[in-house]
């Protein structure tokens, strides 16, 4: 029996399985039901949600999950009134080669199942002739490949699922734009389960589903009857299977580590005759990038709804005997019983056949009340700390930046989120530098930013943070600190026991008077002279404080703030020039403890505008 990877149902398919759905019972007012849910309706408007009667969950707009992407509805013509709510509209991704959800709250170490749907319904207007020329897209679960989105029909519903294990306290899914159509998302859902179940997902990698079947089914079952909304998709099998039902309680283990619905399990289909067996095949997906060759787990569900003749079977995959615990199958009346694959099934001609034959000694043909197949997704080696994500994630909530911060903080390399640099050592990567310069942030340094515990430089300048800094960030002895002292030491001008500790100044005087800029172009040309020689007509001109350019951002990225007296003592009466930027000369200089400083000073050609955002580029170069 072969099926569609995609798990793709067209309309008139989805119209007969959404009215399927309307016997389920609202509980509206039952927190406990969908306890652990995330619904994600993508592309509704933001701060809206809604409960969907047909499946009785609440549903919210994705604003809170993403900062990318534009908001669509599909076409009139394809808003059939039986599909589910959330496939009316869509979110879009045109731009960035990376675009990421991220699911919280989760937490790490227990399991979750997360689903994505994607319904085109030409929400562009453009007609496209999707059979000759598909939308194809990739999916990634964090780091890790999960599928491939092949988009031929604009009425199609293409289902993504997994379950996975939480590293940290959220998940981030991710559209990877591979230059074959804009990627787009229809709704994203997660669901909390036990972390008994699906064995074969643990923290080193994860399973998507390939397919789930209730066979001998009329329609699909999911949430309130499978209390994980796994969705159980009808098959009546091939031509010439039986099918077989009960309306008797089925009974299963505690221990049962896959938990299948009793509605699931009160429909099976069976062959006509022992000599004939059941045929489950699939194969890899076409297209799919050749560093995939995925294993596979099947999973068998059976429970026999008579007792009186035996009925027993074997099991072959790809014409090899393939035995569950060292013995034929034999199916327990009313009682849930399985077969599962330990260690997942690999061929290299991406092809599988799985036979489901009766004993010699079986009076009954073999039967089989559901199935599913999930394949495997590898967790690569190399990954960023957890702790260095949990912190990168929560400094992104708490001042919400954008950006392009969203997936993985350090990896890949091209997708690293601005303003980091990180370090691999083969296996960690960790976050060294953060530079969150003149991002207009107000409030506390979170705590937060202690966790980063391979952090070397934070840059904090030109900002509106207040004091104090968390201590244990003062404290720091291998981290370079930069921040503005316009409003005193946020360290609470206490210097740090260690030695070690290293606050490097860059001095940088804005010229903003003309006096001063006379001054500093005669300080220019006695420069160029060699000459050393005292600023004339300068001596008692008060040098200002701070300086804003036409931005209204402080320019400052020192430690302290200096007068122009004090600059004269640091760098002996400007007597030595140890260099020219592009905007002006450079001065040695020595503070009181000893500290070696560069004095630049802007030359007067450029002191707004353009001019003025280069020198400070230099002066935050001087600074690294």
């Amino acid at each position: 029996m072969g099926l569609n990877k995609s798990m793709g149902c067209t309309i008139p398919c989805l119209i007969f399985l959404a009215a399927s759905l309307l016997h389920v019972h609202v509980h509206s007012d039952d927190d406990s039901l969908g306890e652990g849910f995330i619904n994600i309706d993508c592309g509704l408007p933001d701060g809206s949600s809604y409960l969907d009667e047909k499946i009785g969950l609440n549903y919210t707009s994705d604003d809170g999950y993403i900062d990318t992407g534009e908001n669509h509805n599909i076409s009139a013509e394809y808003n059939a009134h039986e599909l589910l709510r959330s496939s009316l509209n869509l979110r879009s991704f045109p731009n960035g080669g990376r675009n990421c959800y991220t699911l919280s709250p989760a937490t790490a170490g227990l399991k979750y199942l997360v689903r994505a749907t994607f319904m085109h319904g030409n929400y562009d207007g453009k007609e496209r002739d999707l059979i000759r020329s598909p939308l194809v897209f990739d999916v990634y679960m964090g780091l890790h490949f999960w599928d491939r989105i092949y988009v031929n029909s604009s009425t199609t519903i293409y289902v993504a699922e997994a379950i996975i294990v939480a590293a940290v306290s959220s998940v981030s899914v991710c559209l990877i734009d591979i230059g074959r159509g804009t990627p787009f998302l229809s709704s994203m859902e997660m669901r909390k389960m036990k972390s008994s179940l699906y064995p074969a997902a643990m923290h080193n990698q994860s399973i998507a589903l390939q397919e789930r079947h209730s066979l001998g089914a009329s329609s699909l079952v999911r949430y309130p009857d499978d209390p994980y909304d796994r969705l159980w998709w009808p098959s009546q099998g091939t031509s010439g299977w039986l099918n077989l039902s009960t309306t008797s309680e089925i009974k299963r283990y505690s221990t049962d580590p896959f938990e299948v619905p009793v509605r699931v399990l009160q429909t099976a289909v069976t062959s006509p005759t022992t000599s004939t067996p059941l045929n489950l095949s699939w194969e890899v997906p076409s297209g799919w990038p050749a560093m995939v060759l995925p294993g596979y787990y099947l999973n068998m569900y059976y429970t026999d709804f008579q007792e009186q003749r035996l009925r027993a079977f074997d099991v072959y995959y790809n014409g090899y005997l393939w035995v569950p615990n060292n013995l034929s199958i034999t199916p327990n009346y009313l009682f849930s019983d399985y077969s599962n694959a330990t260690a997942p099934f690999t061929d290299n001609s991406g092809f599988y056949n799985v036979r489901i034959i009766a004993t010699n000694t079986s009076v009954l043909p073999p039967m089989l009340n559901a199935y599913e197949i999930n394949y495997l997704i590898q967790h690569d080696d190399t990954a960023t700390d957890t702790q260095d994500v949990e912190a990168m994630m929560n400094i992104k909530t708490e001042y919400q930046v954008e950006k392009n911060w969203m997936g993985d903080p350090c990896l890949p390399e091209k997708y690293t989120w601005i303003g980091l640099t990180c370090k691999s050592d083969g296996v960690t990567s960790r976050v060294k530098t953060l530079n969150l310069s003149f991002n207009n942030l107000y409030g506390a340094v979170p705590d937060s930013l202690t966790n980063l515990s391979s952090l070397r430089v934070l840059d904090l300048s030109g900002n509106h943070l207040d004091s104090p800094f968390p201590e244990a960030l003062c404290m720091a002895g291998s981290l370079t600190l930069r921040y503005d002292a316009m409003n005193g030491d946020p360290c609470n001008g206490k210097s740090p026991e260690k030695k070690s500790v290293l606050l490097k100044i860059v001095v940088a005087v804005p010229v903003v008077i003309v006096a001063l800029l006379a001054c500093t172009l005669t300080v220019f040309c006695f420069c160029r002279k060699q000459v050393p020689s005292v600023l004339p007509g300068c001596a008692n001109l008060p040098c200002p404080k701070s300086h804003e350019d036409y931005k209204g951002h402080v320019h400052t990225s020192d430690s302290r703030e200096f007068t122009y007296a004090e600059l004269v003592a640091i760098t002996n009466n400007f007597s030595t020039c140890i260099g020219e930027g592009g905007y002006g000369p450079v001065f040695h200089g020595e503070l009181k403890d000893g500290t070696q400083v560069a004095v630049k000073m802007h030359s007067p050609t450029s002191a707004t505008g353009k001019g003025m955002e280069e020198f400070l580029a230099e002066v935050f170069n001087l600074n690294l």
